[in-house]
């Protein structure tokens, strides 16, 4: 067999590979709890107590609405939030 057939031999299995052609397969595994069921509904919708403060160290965390890049959090739900997802988020 020629090389050239051999090396076309080689890439045709490695792309009919399941893991490697399914991008679904590929990458790091996704968090699997969303914060919406991580903090109870109860807790999230009581109006008392919710305010925002800095993280610790200044540490970016996901915004629980609009899953970007934050350094604010939630006291009593201790998700991250922007200031314009506050109310999208506690209601």
């Amino acid at each position: 067999m020629p090389l050239l057939n051999f090396r076309r031999e080689v890439a045709r299995f490695y792309l009919n590979l399941h893991s490697v052609s399914d991008p679904k397969n590929c990458g790091r595994p996704s968090y699997s709890v969303s914060s919406q069921k991580r903090v109870p509904e109860d807790v999230r919708k009581n109006p008392q107590g919710h305010y925002l403060e800095r993280t610790l160290d200044g540490k970016q965390r996901k915004c629980a609405v609009c899953k970007k890049n934050v350094r604010k959090q939630c006291v009593k739900c201790d998700v991250g939030l922007h200031v314009e997802c506050v109310i999208p988020w506690h209601s």
